[in-house]
């Protein structure tokens, strides 16, 4: 090994050898990282050019190779991504990573030939990480870097599994994404026969309009029914029909913004003392609905049901 770097730093630069000039051959450098042990490590590429597919630097969770999950490898020529991170030429593209711990292992190797100018990655300690399977009955999750700017270039997921005779409302304080670009997608696992509901409500929204974006999955299979929120609305309250839900953020290369701040609260399902409307449609995308005191609706994408729960906490609608 050429070089072992510790580093402890709250905020840092990893440079390849010689940077901005032209690393050596047959090189091997690693980077460890260490924040404190309440953070997570937010990993940004800022420029990089190496030999595509030999000289490669690779971006572990943790400490060893041996015991830590491999988050991300980088190699190629970062200009040939345009600015939404849409890879020119079919390479995969330079994702920012976020720790699930406060670890970071970074590994740098070259070949025997054809050296190029490196790269300049960055990282910073955050608050809060992703990547996250939540059990509990109440917690709040909001975006890499909240409230400051997420992080560019960013897949982070995050899991809520709930008991089967609970409820969960989600709401929705703060919501800022770049439009149509940066988004928040939300999934619901959506079963008939299931006595759980998800409840998510939004306080505020923002993101980069069409490229930011909020996604939300119907289940914790991608490829489920889904909503998804984007721009600087903040988003209603929704029930989903399911005891699993699959939140995915993405954001794209460009005008990062504020985020999202959302809480999610497991509460018993309403019994027959409760009053309960329902109302069946065909073929709804996405149905909204607000009443007062209390009124939601499940929505079932592609599942040909809609639901509307009415619950009376107080006095008559």
């Amino acid at each position: 090994m050429e070089c072992a770097n510790h580093m402890n730093q709250n905020e840092s630069e990893i440079l390849s050898p010689n940077y901005p000039h032209k690393y050596p051959n047959n090189y091997r450098c690693v980077w460890y990282i260490t924040v404190a042990d309440n953070k997570y490590i937010a990993l940004k590429v800022n420029t990089f050019h190496t030999e595509l597919k030999h000289d490669l630097v690779s971006v572990y969770d943790g400490h060893t190779e041996e015991d830590s999950q491999l988050l991300a490898t980088y190699s190629g020529f970062a200009e040939d991504y345009d600015y939404t991170g849409v890879p020119r030429n079919g390479m995969t593209k330079f994702r920012s990573v976020i720790s699930s711990g406060n670890k970071l292992l970074v590994k740098f190797r070259t070949d025997y030939v054809t050296e190029y100018t490196g790269f300049n990655i960055t990282y910073e300690s955050i608050d809060q990480g992703c990547g996250l399977t939540l059990n509990a009955t109440r917690k709040e999750i909001v975006s890499p870097g909240y409230p400051s700017e997420y992080i560019f270039a960013l897949v982070c997921v995050w899991n809520i599994s709930v008991p089967s005779d609970m409820m969960v409302m989600i709401t929705f304080a703060d919501f800022q994404t770049e439009y149509n670009f940066d988004y928040l997608r939300i999934h619901d696992g959506f079963d008939r026969n299931s006595n759980m509901m998800v409840m998510i409500t939004f306080a505020d929204f923002q993101t980069e309009y069409n490229f930011d974006y909020l996604r939300i999955h119907d289940g914790f299979d991608r490829n489920s029914s889904f909503v998804t929120y984007t721009g600087d609305n903040i988003p209603p309250q929704i029930i989903f029909v399911s005891n699993e839900i699959h939140i995915m953020f993405n954001s794209d290369h460009n005008k990062p913004r504020r985020g999202f701040n959302l809480t999610y609260h497991a509460f018993k399902k309403p019994g027959q003392n409760k009053e309960i409307y329902e109302a069946f449609t065909d073929n709804q995308d996405v149905t909204e609905y607000s009443a007062r005191p209390l009124a939601y609706i499940s929505i079932a994408l592609n599942a040909m049901l809609v639901i509307v729960v009415i619950i009376l906490l107080k006095g008559k609608i």
